[in-house]
């Protein structure tokens, strides 16, 4: 651990500089550190504070953020450390934040949603998954993506999984992003927006997994199929997350 630490110093070094200061906003310490079996979360944090202290001290960039992923604890169970490390400082002056991936096609009980199900979780994440603005602990979603395990039939109407029976009706799953049909396009398209409103509200940044990852997956995909819009503010489902 100590070794790791060590990399992370010869890297603020450099890339902490104040020269990199208009390219480089933050240092990740380390990415999706699990937190069962036999690593101990409560060694995780320790670990994180001491690398924390490091980075800051090896750059030169005053305002470089070091950032933390929360080992799928969730950034609530990391207030206490970013209460600790970035002591008095507002949200918007704190310097350690943590990232956390959000997903919903990862896990069974997902694939039991229907899109608008789906909708209504990632609003949701401003209170479930991210932090309240009382908050001094920057939240990023270093990870997500437009993918949903969901089928469209023809009238707009989503069924979960990737089975269905309707004639016209296409699965997520088993149909190629580019023959997707309308309806297809359009449910992943407000999945996505929903998403991006809410990170737009509730959280510090966000970066989608990945430019040119296959089907839902990819930024570029996104684009290419209407999946969004020229920009990434632009919204064709505006206000979902509002009512």
């Amino acid at each position: 651990m100590e070794q790791s630490i060590s990399i992370l110093e010869t890297i603020a070094k450099k890339y902490g500089a104040q020269e990199y200061a208009d390219v480089v906003f933050g240092i990740q310490l380390v990415n999706e550190p699990i937190s069962w079996d036999q690593n101990n979360i409560d060694t995780t944090k320790e670990w994180a504070k001491k690398a924390y202290t490091a980075v800051k001290s090896a750059s030169t960039n005053q305002d470089l953020a070091v950032i933390m992923h929360d080992g799928f604890m969730g950034p609530s169970d990391w207030e206490e450390v970013g209460a600790a490390v970035n002591g008095g400082a507002s949200l918007s002056d704190a310097k350690f934040w943590i990232d956390t991936h959000l997903y919903q096609n990862q896990v069974a009980d997902d694939s039991k949603l229907t899109q608008d199900e789906h909708v209504e979780k990632a609003c949701n994440w401003s209170s479930t998954e991210l932090l309240p603005s009382s908050s001094n602990l920057p939240v990023i979603v270093g990870e997500f993506s437009a993918a949903t395990n969901i089928c469209a039939n023809p009238d707009g109407s989503t069924v979960a999984g990737s089975v269905c029976w309707i004639d016209g009706c296409q699965c997520s799953a088993n149909v190629d992003i580019e023959d997707w049909n309308e309806p297809l396009i359009q449910a992943t398209r407000k999945f996505l927006e929903a998403e991006l409103d809410t990170f737009e509200a509730h959280a510090r940044g966000y970066f989608m997994w990945n430019f040119k990852g296959p089907g839902a997956w990819g930024y570029q995909n996104a684009i290419k199929y209407g999946l969004i819009g020229d920009k990434i503010t632009d919204r064709k489902y505006p206000g979902q997350c509002s009512s």
